[in-house]
């Protein structure tokens, strides 16, 4: 092969070097992940076509009570509450056709399946008024409440056969709110001290933390494994952008707990911790894998429904000996300048060569022909 195509091929290969190692440098700067983190609520809506009326006894009101579920899936319940001028009655003197779907169990009646998102359930129809009542209550004014309730169905099991389905669950008051399930957070992952070198998190790390309910168990993985000259010390912290004393709330009573890989409880506490956690040393080619586990209290109830927080996780690993190192993607960045710089050092060199190369051609094809 002749001189000048050895340069030019040599040139051609030190210019791929180069554009290779320029991509390189710029697909190896993403060091974060995006993810949501939310809690579920559980909310319904009561409507009826009822208006004030005058009635007389044996007279039939149309009632007609719906129940719509605007939250998540739930079981719900009512009862009746009865009262002529403000004094309480017993419903049952009043011919009320309740709906075959509930269930009679106490004061209340129970729905026997759950109420998926965006159903509705009939109560009951009409309501009939004594005609025992007569003249004896000529006058007065009759009031007729409803009282309905609701509870999420996952984590939960009504028991039916019973007096009181719902154990000792305690239903707080429905919180006037307007909510929306499409509302999305972020969730980011930061690596400190280089420490994506040594951990491996997945791009779906704790990807179902939208619409968290009361008694839900998450868990995610982080493997560990120590590749570097030095021993190190992880240390993990989760901080948080909230915008409300709800959120800040919220993240306070989420209980978090991380394990190594022979069941070793590392930490167990609040998610939101705001400072900086020792979890764990590692030596030199250790290898571990992280459970770390997000639970949510059953106690939760709809004060924290439908709230959304930005969490931060931050990731360190401190070696033991004090060396160094660049941030995350610096050092990989620093390898592809020092190949560019070389790479166009040596393609600018194969340029002077074939320069040179092509002028002493000519001169000797010049001496040629002058002979």
């Amino acid at each position: 092969m002749r001189l000048d195509k050895k340069i030019f091929v040599l040139g051609l290969f030190f210019f791929i070097v180069m554009t290779i190692s320029g991509i390189y440098s710029l697909s190896n700067t993403v060091d974060s992940i995006d993810n949501t983190l939310s809690t579920a609520y559980v909310d319904i809506e009561l409507n009826t076509n009822s208006t004030e009326s005058i009635v007389l006894p044996g007279e039939t009101i149309s009632l007609d009570p719906k129940l719509t579920n605007i939250g998540i899936d739930c079981y719900t319940r009512f009862k009746i509450i009865y009262k002529i001028d403000d004094i309480d009655r017993d419903y049952n003197d009043l011919s009320i056709n309740i709906n075959s779907d509930w269930i009679k169990r106490g004061e209340y009646y129970y729905y026997k399946t759950v109420l998926k998102r965006n159903e509705n359930v009939l109560l009951f129809d009409n309501i009939n008024i004594p005609e025992s009542y007569g003249n004896t209550f000529v006058n007065s004014k009759i009031t007729i409440t409803i009282v309905a309730e609701a509870i999420q169905d996952e984590n939960f099991a009504p028991n039916f056969d019973s007096e009181t389905p719902w154990g000792d669950t305690q239903i707080k008051k429905k919180v006037e709110r307007n909510y929306s399930l499409d509302t999305e957070g972020t969730q980011t992952i930061i690596y400190e001290n280089n420490s994506d070198r040594y951990l491996t998190v997945d791009s779906k790390f704790f990807n179902g933390l939208m619409n968290l309910i009361p008694g839900d168990v998450k868990d995610d993985y982080i493997d560990v494994n120590n590749t570097g000259n030095n021993d190190f010390k992880l240390y993990f912290k989760v901080s948080s952008n909230y915008q409300t004393q709800e959120e800040k709330e919220l993240l306070e009573l989420i209980k978090l707990t991380i394990t190594d890989s022979s069941n070793k409880t590392l930490y167990t506490g609040p998610l939101l911790t705001n400072e900086k956690k020792y979890l764990s040393h590692y030596d030199k080619g250790a290898r571990d894998k992280l459970t770390l586990t997000i639970s949510v209290p059953r106690g939760l109830d709809n004060e924290h429904g439908g709230l959304l927080s930005n969490i931060v996780w931050t990731l360190s690993c401190e070696e033991d000996e004090v060396v160094p190192v660049p941030r995350t993607g610096d050092e990989k960045i620093e390898l592809s300048i020092k190949i560019f710089v070389i790479s166009f050092i040596g393609f600018i060199a194969m340029l002077i060569l074939w320069d040179i190369n092509n002028k002493d051609r000519k001169k000797l094809k010049e001496k040629r022909e002058e002979n």
